[in-house]
């Protein structure tokens, strides 16, 4: 490093850069961190938080690596007060860092367990991070350890990788060899996830991700398949920022081979969700071989609270989509099923299978309702 970044302080709402040099043969890639955590897509001499809020403080350091090694840069603090006030450019008064409102109840972290292969049979799940947040989020990929659970098909080396629209933010292939490993351990720890052996193929990464749409992928080695789950935490669920919904488009096979979407709701208030399983509606999407029939089954725990086969065209449902902006089922007639539930906070599982033991690809979404 020719030179390090220094630290700042600043107010809410300010916007705050962070800058290096870097010479080094071959020339070296770049990775900004934040307390320790890769902050998705930071790869450049700069690092830009266009309007800094409570949450964006911390410790900031960038990783150079090439052929020859890894060097980390000098640490700079970023400090920033939400008690003074911010002129926007045009005048006015500044909008209020909103913060953490312990009564509003959210989703904080996301599972799928479905089958999962190389190529076109990867597990692909969909979320969407709020607008303003800045949080990090683990993503881990669990194949060999589900034996310890009784999954006698598991994948037995699965990796993940992270997208940021189609640009690939972070991936791993076995979790222990992260250069970040411990920071991963003990997220998932203070998270409640359960452990993962050192010498496990299982996969995991941790990345700090502002608002937009993200995908994580979960493929297995050459052509190996089996029944995988995928895991997001929310790693700070305590801040202004969240998770606002999960998608995943996954097959529906015969006997046990159904995709099971876990989620858990944080708070001390209900909170209404939107669950759909879309699969006859694909075709219009240019999807062959969607699941003709799909039925949709909410637990919590072993019991199960509710069940639809059709959404039949329902006036509330429709207003339900339009929403949080899913698309529409434009076939009131459609197969396909939806419900709209409010929950208490605590964990819940959406189960789909095919009416009649049909099979074929379906979508299952999960939405946070405003």
């Amino acid at each position: 490093f020719t030179a390090q970044p220094f630290s700042q302080s600043t107010v809410a709402k300010s916007p705050v850069t962070f800058s290096v040099a870097v010479t080094g043969y071959p020339a070296p890639t770049l990775q900004w961190r934040k307390d320790g955590i890769d902050i998705a897509g930071a790869i450049s001499t700069t690092f830009t938080i266009p309007s800094t809020s409570r949450t964006d403080a911390g410790v900031y350091t960038v990783v150079a690596r090439n052929s020859q090694g890894t060097v980390t840069s000098a640490p700079a603090t970023l400090t920033v007060s939400t008690t003074g006030a911010v002129a926007s450019p045009g005048g006015g008064t500044p909008a209020a860092d909103p913060g953490f409102d312990e009564k509003v109840s959210r989703i904080v972290n996301l599972s799928v367990r479905a089958t999962a292969g190389a190529g076109n049979d990867s597990l692909i799940v969909g979320f969407v991070v709020s607008e303003g947040a800045q949080k990090p989020v683990l993503v881990r990929g669990i194949g060999p350890t589900l034996q310890q659970f009784g999954v006698n098909d598991a994948l037995t080396n699965p990796q993940v990788a992270l997208y940021s629209g189609p640009v690939l933010a972070s991936a791993n292939d076995d979790w222990s060899a992260n250069s970040n490993a411990s920071e991963i351990r003990a997220r998932a720890a203070q998270l409640g996830a359960f452990a993962l052996s050192e010498t496990a193929a299982d996969a995991a990464l941790i990345s700090i991700l502002r608002g937009g749409t993200y995908t994580a992928q979960l493929t297995g080695h050459a052509n190996e398949s089996g029944t995988a789950l995928i895991e997001l935490y929310d790693g700070a669920s305590r801040d202004g920022g969240r998770l606002i919904n999960v998608s995943t488009r996954t097959r529906v096979g015969e006997g046990g081979d159904v995709p099971n979407i876990g989620f858990v709701i944080e708070g001390i208030q209900p909170k209404k969700v939107l669950i759909r399983a879309v699969g006859p509606t694909l075709a219009a999407f240019g999807v062959t071989g969607a699941l003709s029939d799909p039925q949709l089954e909410l637990f919590e725990g072993p019991s199960r609270l509710m069940h639809n086969d059709d959404w039949n065209g329902s006036s509330t449902l429709t207003q339900a989509f339009a929403s949080v902006g899913a698309f529409s089922l434009t076939n009131a007639l459609s197969k396909d099923a939806a419900l709209l539930v409010t929950l208490e906070p605590g964990a819940y599982t959406a189960v789909v299978s095919g009416v009649n033991g049909t099979t074929g690809t379906v979508l299952v979404e999960v939405y946070e309702m405003p």
